[in-house]
């Protein structure tokens, strides 16, 4: 009784070194695709409130208030876009380099709390 191994509980997963980098790799192309949307997106409403900017506008900013309605970055859709495509950067340099980090040919466990971040089965 006293030599029994002790085992932890829980859900582990295994995964191979190479689909854990694939994986990895897959998720950073997606995540800068996605970036790419976004400021593209940005890009053209941009480029349509130059074309067709508010007609009220008076040139009177004093009160936050531009050409386009409210200034504030928080109700501005490129604002938004920009900061969208910044998260989507950071994903996927943090993707890219957990692929650089993996060490070939071992065997990682994970745990069921890890899958969000690695985004497995989201």
């Amino acid at each position: 009784m006293g030599n029994e191994s002790k085992r932890e509980t829980g859900v582990f997963l295994h995964m191979a070194a190479d689909e854990l980098a694939k994986h990895c790799l897959t998720r950073a192309e997606y995540h800068r695709g996605r970036a790419n949307v976004y400021l593209k997106r940005a890009d053209e409403l941009t480029k349509d409130r130059r074309e067709a900017p508010n007609p009220n506008f008076d040139g009177d900013d004093e009160v936050g208030y531009g050409k386009f309605g409210n200034s504030s970055s928080q109700n501005d859709p490129v604002a938004q876009m920009h900061r969208d495509a910044a998260m989507h950067r950071g994903k996927a340099e943090r993707f890219r380099f957990i692929a650089s980090h993996v060490i070939p040919d071992e065997t990682y466990t994970l745990t069921i709390l890890e899958l969000p971040a690695l985004e497995i089965g989201a």
